[in-house]
């Protein structure tokens, strides 16, 4: 995803990768360094932990929805990125606060924002408390609503601690 303000969010979760960057004219850098040249579609090669294959990504329309605050508003529940927290259950309200715990007792809490009040993208400012051991620190990214069962019922988030080069993912369900 390419925000408004010229941010970037990849995933890929068949792999648990996940980047943040930066857009600039027709050029990707990501917080690791590498660089993509955008040519009009995104397809290429990779070699990912000695996997090797092509990609080929299109528009599915996701970033052109436009979803409010009101549409976060509830309880999600994230039970697939759990290797290091065990299953996370999230509350945010309908003015951006947000409240996280998961079962190992990681605890936290921040903000989340709209972007661009016409896209699909959100800006995070998040906070892991000390009883996330080694996880613990504060994080910034991106996230957006998806689809697994229902419209927007799925809220997928990659998070960064420049400070401790460290990523989370969460693709969390709405409850």
């Amino acid at each position: 995803m390419i925000t408004a303000d010229n941010r970037v969010f990849f995933a890929e979760t068949d792999f648990e990768t996940v980047g943040l960057g930066t857009v600039s004219g027709d050029v990707i850098t990501f917080d690791t360094g590498a660089t993509v040249t955008l040519t009009g579609t995104l397809s290429g090669n990779f070699d990912l932990y000695g996997l090797t294959g092509s990609f080929s990504l299109s528009d599915t329309g996701l970033y052109s929805r436009s979803p409010s605050l009101t549409d976060l508003s509830g309880v999600w529940v994230d039970d697939v990125f759990t290797s290091g927290t065990g299953i996370i259950t999230i509350s945010i309200d309908s003015s951006g606060n947000v409240t996280f715990t998961s079962v190992s007792g990681c605890t936290g809490s921040g903000s989340v924002s709209l972007i661009d009040s016409g896209k699909n993208a959100f800006s995070l400012n998040m906070t892991y408390d000390a009883t996330c051991g080694a996880g613990a620190g504060n994080y910034t990214g991106l996230g957006f609503l998806d689809d697994t069962n229902f419209q927007n019922d799925t809220f997928n988030v990659v998070l960064e601690n420049s400070t401790a080069d460290s990523y989370i993912f969460s693709a969390a369900i709405k409850q």
